[in-house]
């Protein structure tokens, strides 16, 4: 299933708060100025086959965990 809201993160379906995703003019977000895992945004937009910004609390959450395993 496809979804069309883009402000959603994929992961807990709370506001991601992307200014992209809200506004396709916005030139800045603060997604883009964080490191997100691409495997992570891969595998939370494959099951849906979407692209939505993963929001803030799950973006740390996963720099985190990154920064524990190594």
């Amino acid at each position: 299933m496809r979804t069309t809201d883009t402000t959603s993160c994929p992961l807990c379906a709370k506001p991601n708060l992307c200014a992209v995703a809200s506004n396709p003019q916005a030139q800045d977000c603060w997604c883009q100025q964080t490191v997100i895992p691409k495997a992570l945004i891969f595998k939370a937009n494959q099951s849906n086959n979407s692209k939505r910004c993963i929001c803030k609390t799950c973006a740390t959450a996963a720099q985190k965990l990154s920064k524990e395993i190594k």
